[in-house]
């Protein structure tokens, strides 16, 4: 769709409010600015606000869920443009919301190639670090980019400080070389490095 911009749907903004039934009224005005602007809605962890309806109604706050629920459905019909939902959780959609998507993408995790690319992209080029990027990508399967992202966020902090105590000890003894750590390979590997406390902190 040439010239069509792209409008994400945040629901966390959405349904900010202290009255019941304001998130219909937010998702109104939402469709209506992305017709009005001719953009392509994208809702991120759809099954936020396509899960089931509630079958049990207890409360004000459920009837509020199935009034979203039905809006939602309304404004699916009536939008003319495209939508875009991404999700992990596929299976705690409304059937009536699946009716109305016309098609599915499913997306695998990533295969060895593409972890390798992804280890590669998500390590910082100035880490103090000698990890074999080919290695890690065959030893860890069934892992998505988040959880390598994750992986060298958790580890980074850990990382640097041990590379910091490595270089204080070098100094120490009046090395004069720098030398590059293999202690990645530890924090992500599981595998003890040169310098690497027999226990580490998590």
């Amino acid at each position: 769709m040439r010239g069509s911009r792209s409008q994400e749907c945040d629901f966390s903004v959405a349904n900010y409010t202290k009255c019941v039934g304001e998130t219909a009224k937010n998702l109104v005005m939402m469709f209506q600015y992305a017709k009005e602007s001719q953009a392509i809605l994208f809702f991120d962890e759809a099954d936020a606000l396509l899960s089931r309806r509630v079958t049990n109604m207890s409360n004000s706050t459920d009837v509020s869920v199935n009034q979203t629920r039905s809006v939602l459905l309304v404004l699916i019909n009536d939008y003319d443009d495209l939508i875009l939902f991404a999700s992990n959780f596929i299976t705690n959609y409304d059937p009536a919301f699946i009716r109305r998507i016309l098609a599915h993408v499913k997306f695998e995790l990533p295969d060895e190639e593409s972890r390798c690319k992804l280890w590669r992209m998500y390590i910082p080029r100035k880490m103090p670090t000698d990890a074999d990027v080919k290695k890690l990508a065959a030893a860890y399967s069934g892992i998505s980019g988040s959880d390598i992202s994750n992986a060298i966020l958790r580890a980074y902090p850990q990382i640097m400080q041990l590379w910091y105590k490595s270089q204080q000890r070098r100094w120490k003894n009046g090395e004069k070389e720098l030398q590059v750590m293999d202690n990645i390979r530890y924090v992500l590997g599981g595998r003890k490095g040169r310098d690497t406390p027999t226990a580490a902190s998590r």
